[in-house]
């Protein structure tokens, strides 16, 4: 099975950030997106049942939040294959709660990400198949 990772947030600083730190760890490097809207078209246009997709989603951004972006994943046939690690500023339960609500959810980060904090998602069973 294909594996793809994507990497959404709309601060160039913070995408830059994530990807220094994430990409070493995964299996392939990560296709970036400051618009959830882009990453969405990306997933609609390219999604298939032989691919898996990983993505690091920030929360709170422009046009689309994560929010919006989780919902079209959730209502549509994208869902499938599809696991979503959520990297956010917010420290709001009520954040991590509604996170819990989407199946895609597979982890809810608070930035700043250092290596460690990625290195330990290996041990979530539905994502650790992206990690080397």
């Amino acid at each position: 099975m294909n594996k793809t990772v994507l990497m959404i947030d709309d601060d160039p600083f913070a995408l830059f950030i994530n990807q220094e730190i994430i990409q070493p760890l995964i299996i392939s490097a990560p296709k970036t997106y400051f618009l959830a809207k882009d990453a969405l078209e990306f997933l609609k246009e390219n999604h298939s049942k032989d691919t898996q997709i990983l993505i690091f989603l920030d929360l709170n951004m422009p046009e689309m939040n994560g929010w919006e972006f989780l919902d079209e994943i959730d209502k549509s046939d994208l869902k499938k294959n599809i696991y979503v690690v959520i990297i956010t500023s917010s420290i709001d339960q009520r954040d991590y709660k509604k996170a819990q609500q989407y199946p895609n959810v597979s982890d809810f980060i608070v930035k700043p990400i250092n290596q460690q904090v990625i290195k330990n998602l290996v041990q979530n069973r539905q994502i650790s198949n992206f990690f080397k």
